[in-house]
């Protein structure tokens, strides 16, 4: 809890306990000093409620969960108070019935006298009031300044949180930024690489695709591939010979490619035809030559 709030405790208990020990004491005393000890537990009651509320003013700026125990705390209090003004009213009711029905003046020689006694009441009720005033001039101000504490707490939370949504979307753009990277990554680590030899003997490396066919490598680079049929594994233009490095890493030709090979020019053992080669994780980097020349003989049921 806050130091204004055990503040304003203290100075509740400090004018209880006043309320209290005046009311023990105003039934020994008579006339003017019985007046006396009736202005002090007034006005000792009347601080005591003014600090009763500052510190309810205090509970209310805690979070919801600790307000409990201290709620309790202040109705204890108000009850605590409520018996001392009950007291005092009686007490107060009590000398107004002696001051009617009673002796007014006990020395009609002391006029002046009891002139001075009203004006000495009165002086004592004017610095009383004077007093009760500045308190509550000071209860006032510190309800100004938590007012404006609070306004200052809220309004560093508002600043907290737009700088939270700023950083919130900054991550947001970075974020989207890095997928990006990461998918131009992925696309770059799917990309393979594939080199053809010409008959010529030049060589040739391409990126290429997952799944691309050689035919179509070759064909999409303007290498002098054929491909009569169309990549419908019906002729034998799309000879080339592959690297034995990687023949093994290509799936075993079909008994169609087989019989297209066999018609092939310049058959070797690491013959195939390229439309039936795609390229794979497994063949990144394969090499393949083009044949000096190929044979134009097709299937005869190819259309």
């Amino acid at each position: 809890m806050s130091d204004s709030f055990n503040t304003y405790e203290s100075d509740f208990q400090l004018a209880l306990q006043e309320a209290k020990t005046k009311i023990s004491q105003v039934e020994s005393v008579q006339g003017e000093q019985r007046q006396s000890y009736l202005k002090a537990i007034e006005a000792a009651t009347d601080e005591a409620l003014e600090a009763l509320d500052q510190m309810g003013i205090e509970v209310q700026n805690l979070p919801t969960t600790q307000r409990s125990s201290y709620n309790t705390k202040i109705r204890q209090y108000k009850s605590q108070i409520d018996e001392a003004k009950a007291k005092y009213k009686k007490l107060s009711d009590s000398q107004d019935r002696h001051e009617l029905f009673g002796s007014r003046y006990r020395d009609e020689d002391g006029g002046a006298g009891g002139l001075n006694g009203v004006s000495d009441s009165q002086r004592k009720q004017l610095l009383n009031n004077q007093s009760s005033l500045e308190r509550s001039s000071q209860r006032l101000q510190d309800s100004q300044r938590i007012a404006l504490e609070t306004e200052s707490i809220g309004g560093n939370i508002l600043n907290d949180l737009r700088s939270q949504r700023e950083q919130i979307g900054g991550a947001r753009n970075t974020l989207m930024q890095a997928d990006t990277y990461v998918d131009r990554s992925i696309q770059t680590l799917k990309k393979l690489h594939i080199t053809f030899i010409t008959k010529d003997g030049q060589q040739y490396t391409y990126e290429v695709a997952e799944g691309d066919n050689i035919l179509d490598i070759a064909q999409a680079h303007n290498l002098d591939m054929e491909g009569a049929c169309g990549g419908s594994c019906a002729c034998s233009t799309c000879h080339v010979i592959v690297d034995p490095e990687f023949y093994d890493e290509i799936p075993e030709p079909s008994d169609d490619e087989n019989d297209m090979l066999d018609l092939a020019f310049g058959l070797t053992e690491t013959s195939r035809l390229g439309c039936q080669v795609k390229m794979s994780k497994e063949l990144d980097g394969i090499r393949v030559a083009l044949p000096a020349m190929t044979r134009n003989l097709q299937n005869k049921d190819f259309n």
